[in-house]
This record gives structure tokens, C-alpha cells and sequence, in this order.
């Protein structure tokens, strides 16, 4: 390695190539997904110095320099949701949305959230508990939470505006939803 000029084992001309952040990023991609298949990758990268590889969104604080965005620090309080209900219901689901059945893929799995029919902060107060969650994709997530659509009681998934039928809800065997937490929520959507 020494007469090749080496340094932690790449050559100096590999080792310049890899200071480009996209020739980084493309040969860590390329690493990851030929050799590392059920390797925590996250957690993996994080112990070899490269934190923040594991998605796109570079989960980093930034030192600062070209190219860089400023980070602040914040401080904020929000409920304790127990993250074994979260899982639960995504597996059950199967990581698809109970609205319109679609599975977000992502490189490694699929992506799914576990959305709280009644809200968990003030002023709701719902209870974090199984028969008050839905598994959705982001879009239906974001339109629930803001009331676009919400769900009848004979399980109609209806646009809030104009009251139309979109998709009927899917539910599992194993999922009983409480009514309460969806007529809570249609009361929120000007439906009560």
C-alpha cells in the first residue's frame, strides 16, 4: 500500500475522486447495496464516519462551508407514541395505505405512517392505542390530518369539500377502529 501511495487504503487518486460529494455519494450507494443487503446501514455508516449516507435527506448538523445549510438547534415538546403500536399496525398493513392502498417503496423496504384518527396533543388528547390508528401513505396522512377527506360510518373514505365517495377503507381482520375516533374526526371535518 505504501509504494501504491496509499492512504486508509485508497490510492491518492481514488482518494481525491471520493472528496466530490456526488462521487462519495455514488460509490456509498454502490457499496451499500451490493454488499451490505440486511446490514443495519444507518447504524453501520454512522460507526465508520459516514452518518447521514442512509437516506437523502442527510440526517447531519452541517459544520458549515459551500453548498451548506446553517443548522440551528430547538427545543420542543411533543406526546410519547409507543413505537411498537406504530409498527404493529404498518406490518399489519403491510406498509399499505388503508385509504387507497398504495406502499411508498424506498430503496431497502416500503414506507408507511401510522396516522392517530383523534390527535394525540392538546386539544384532543385521543389515546394512543391500536383502535385509534390507520396506516396511511403521506398523501392520505397529510389529507386526513388536515381534514381533506375523512371516513363515513359505513367506512367510506369521502372528500370533506364536496362529500363524494373516493375509496372505501381497507381493514384488517385484526384492526377493529373505533368509531368513536372516526365520528370525533368527521365532527372536526363539519360532519358531526
Amino acid at each position: 500500500m505504501t509504494e501504491a501511495g496509499a492512504s486508509a487504503g485508497f490510492s491518492r487518486n481514488a482518494a481525491k475522486v471520493l472528496r466530490r460529494p456526488l462521487a462519495r455519494a455514488e460509490a456509498i450507494g454502490l457499496i451499500c447495496s451490493t454488499y451490505l443487503g440486511e446490514v443495519d446501514r444507518e447504524d453501520l455508516l454512522g460507526r465508520v464516519g459516514l452518518a447521514g449516507y442512509a437516506s437523502a435527506s442527510g440526517d447531519l448538523p452541517d459544520e458549515g462551508g459551500e453548498g451548506r445549510v446553517p443548522r440551528c438547534s430547538r427545543t420542543s415538546s411533543q406526546p410519547v407514541r409507543d413505537p411498537q403500536l406504530v409498527d404493529r399496525i404498518k406490518v399489519m398493513y403491510g406498509h399499505a395505505c388503508q385509504v387507497c392502498g398504495a406502499r411508498v417503496e424506498t430503496q431497502h423496504s416500503h414506507y408507511s405512517e401510522a396516522a392517530h384518527i383523534r390527535g394525540l396533543g392538546g386539544p384532543y388528547h385521543g389515546p394512543d392505542r391500536l383502535s385509534n390508528l390507520l396506516c396511511l401513505c403521506p398523501n392520505h396522512h397529510v389529507e386526513f390530518d388536515r381534514l381533506a377527506i375523512y371516513i363515513d360510518e359505513d367506512w367510506a373514505v369521502r372528500r370533506n369539500s364536496t362529500g363524494d365517495i373516493e375509496y372505501q377503507l381497507k381493514r384488517h381482520t385484526d384492526h377493529a377502529v373505533d368509531q368513536q375516533y372516526l365520528k370525533y374526526h368527521r365532527g372536526l371535518c363539519g360532519r358531526g
